[in-house]
């Protein structure tokens, strides 16, 4: 988290496969760097130095340094609470406190990064499919009565859809910059491309994966989605579905690992690196990784059933502090978390899970974070494409990109840009 890179996609082969991206002269490549910065982060121009520094020293980098940078979005990401903010109970205090002064705090920070998390909480507060279930947020009988929604970031946008749908008709969202889509930033890229082809590659600076645990969200919002050509894909194209982990670092070096390995590979080696088994190479690789795969299994297994008694099955959250977070122990990581129940052979796979998508290093994310995100039917689909990599994307993208979403969503919505919001009046009362 020093703003080294720690991970590229490459965008051209993810649209028309690796194998016709290696034969193009030029590639379009999405990279990532995170710092962990909590008072001064560094400066854009900062990160393009790291940028350019790191991208000369990495043995991995396998583009050499004939590139030219075309977009850069350095943004904070993912604001969570501390560990001693878990203690405090801060998640649930805000909870507790949605609806007093006629007013909901639904941005990411309130659960989790992920748009997911975003429009399942909007629904754990407004409960708009489910009439049995009572909105913890009073709504005004009159559907003309004025509404303001601070922020038409991925928070903003969803609920102002979702109070369109139940048919308030003042719903006015005021926005600090000059757009729409908070953290999401898809750039449309008309070249390089193989000849014949007419299409933009979609680039994803911000926002830019699904799995299956997005279903239910992708159907709800199926007229700003698939109804309009925005189509789930999977990656590397027709020729693959590929994903290198770079190994330097991870290992403790008993055994010799290639610099970049498959994700099913290096789920196998890091489960045996951290378990101490015998590695799935040699003679009785076939044997070694069978076993691996076996030890794994129990384990998610054993994940699977300890995160469903801590955290019960309330998404995105319970609604009240899980025990286990009500003390001392809330300080612990993830990583802590797994190795304090011998789940040592999911290291690799959680890593994938959970770092590989920038919500940070195993060791330093408080354990309820880890356990927010990866619920066991994510859990499961990891393993699922883990274990069958050649099957069912389960790991997709927006053909037209997440921007396309959000176009689309606030079109007829009523939205000011550039504003300051330096207080609010509710029934004559300013609060600052």
């Amino acid at each position: 988290m020093r703003g080294w890179i720690y991970g590229y996609r490459n965008e051209t082969g993810k649209t028309y496969g690796m194998e016709v991206a290696n034969e193009m002269d030029e590639n379009l490549v999405t990279v990532y760097q995170i710092v962990k910065a909590v008072e001064h982060p560094p400066s854009p121009l900062k990160f393009r130095q790291y940028l350019e520094r790191y991208l000369a020293e990495l043995e991995w980098w396998p583009y050499g340094s004939d590139y030219e940078i075309l977009s850069e979005v350095t943004t904070p990401y993912f604001d969570h609470f501390g560990p001693e903010d878990l203690e405090m109970n801060m998640p649930w205090k805000y909870l507790d406190i949605q609806g007093m002064n006629h007013t909901a705090f639904v941005h990411a920070s309130t659960c989790f990064e992920s748009v997911l998390h975003c429009w399942l909480y909007i629904n754990l507060l407004f409960a708009p499919d489910d009439p049995s279930k009572k909105s913890r947020i009073e709504l005004p009988q009159d559907k003309s009565a004025p509404i303001v929604i601070l922020g038409a970031g991925v928070s903003g946008l969803l609920v102002a859809n979702m109070l369109r749908d139940l048919g308030y008709e003042a719903v006015r969202l005021l926005e600090k910059t000059d757009r729409y889509g908070g953290k999401t930033h898809t750039v449309p890229e008309g070249f390089p491309r193989p000849q014949h082809e007419v299409k933009n590659t979609i680039c994803e600076l911000g926002t830019c994966y699904l799995s299956p645990a997005y279903d239910e969200m992708v159907k709800k919002l199926a007229q700003f989605t698939t109804d309009v050509g925005n189509k789930q894909v999977g990656f590397g194209g027709p020729t693959g579905n590929f994903r290198g982990i770079i190994t330097k670092g991870q290992f403790s070096g008993k055994f010799p690992v290639p610099p970049v390995v498959s994700y099913p590979e290096y789920i196998l080696l890091k489960a045996a690196d951290e378990t101490s088994m015998s590695p799935p190479i040699g003679p009785d690789r076939k044997k070694n990784a069978e076993a691996l795969q076996e030890r794994i299994a129990d384990d998610l297994d054993a994940y699977c059933v300890e995160h469903e008694r801590i955290m019960g099955q309330q998404k995105p959250m319970p609604l009240k502090p899980p025990d286990p977070f009500l003390h001392s122990k809330s300080a612990r990581t993830f990583l802590d978390f797994l190795r304090s129940n011998d789940w040592e052979s999911l290291v690799g796979l959680m890593q994938y899970g959970y770092s590989v998508q920038g919500y940070g290093p195993l060791d330093e994310i408080p354990a309820y974070y880890g356990l927010v995100w990866v619920t066991p039917d994510v859990a499961r689909q990891i393993a699922r494409e883990f274990r069958h990599p050649d099957g069912k994307d389960i790991v997709t993208a927006w053909s037209l990109g997440w921007s396309d979403v959000w176009y689309h969503m606030q079109r007829g919505m009523s939205i000011t840009y550039n504003i300051d919001v330096i207080s609010v009046y509710r029934a004559g009362v300013l609060d600052d």
